[in-house]
């Protein structure tokens, strides 16, 4: 199983709403079809550590991050081989 970090900028979406009521989640990738359980991030000091990696990588939420904005909310996402 491989566990990946997925971060949402609004977690009143249907879709961070509907993973953090059951954990189900279903991927097409490419043609290839994947499932797993996803779980919220809480923890503010691993939350604050996905913030500061996507600042790192994405240039829009380097910006962003100067006027305040940044995900509500992480995930991780564990895929089942």
């Amino acid at each position: 199983m491989a566990a990946h970090t997925v971060a949402t900028l609004r977690l009143q979406r249907d879709w961070p709403r509907n993973v953090i009521k059951n954990g189900h989640v279903e991927l097409d990738v490419g043609g290839q079809h994947f499932t797993g359980q996803a779980k919220q991030i809480v923890d503010a000091k691993r939350l604050a550590h996905v913030n500061a990696l996507l600042r790192q990588k994405y240039w829009a939420a380097w910006i962003g991050s100067w006027f305040g904005m940044g995900p509500e909310g992480a995930f991780t996402v564990t895929i089942k081989a």
